[in-house]
């Protein structure tokens, strides 16, 4: 999966993705760097991906600069023509796809079971809850 061009630097796809339990290939590039924790990351003598991989990522030194798409119609006031966006690799892409294919069952359901306690730490509710508690300590 990767983000829109058209500026939208959160990744929606990637959040309804993992908030669906399903194994998320992102790209790690603006705001998927905050939520996504890829399981190719871990080395595989490390047993604590087990509660902090949600994904398989692939890394900005994995990807291509591209100018960013309709900046002139969409950001005007914003374009200077020196935008660019990271798009992943197709060579990385294949990479991990083989590897989700190949991945064991039990750890695509970890995998998805992670994304989705990810996605809840940025539901509104659970912020409005966090903010709530933060000022009552306060």
């Amino acid at each position: 999966v990767s983000q829109s061009r058209y500026g939208e630097a959160w990744g929606n796809s990637f959040i309804d993705s993992m908030g669906l339990g399903k194994l998320t290939i992102g790209h790690k590039v603006g705001g998927p760097k905050d939520y996504m924790v890829g399981f190719n990351e871990f080395d595989e003598t490390e047993n604590y991906w087990e509660e902090h991989a949600n994904s398989l990522t692939i890394s900005e030194y994995e990807s291509v600069k591209e100018p960013v798409f309709g900046m002139n119609e969409g950001f005007p006031f914003l374009f200077s023509a020196k935008e660019n966006w990271k798009n992943p690799s197709v060579c990385a892409i294949m990479e991990r796809m083989r590897t989700a294919y190949t991945l064991d069952e039990k750890v695509k359901i970890r995998l998805g079971k992670n994304s989705m306690k990810t996605v809840y730490k940025f539901n509104y509710s659970n912020f409005a809850e966090q903010y709530h508690r933060h000022n009552a300590l306060l």
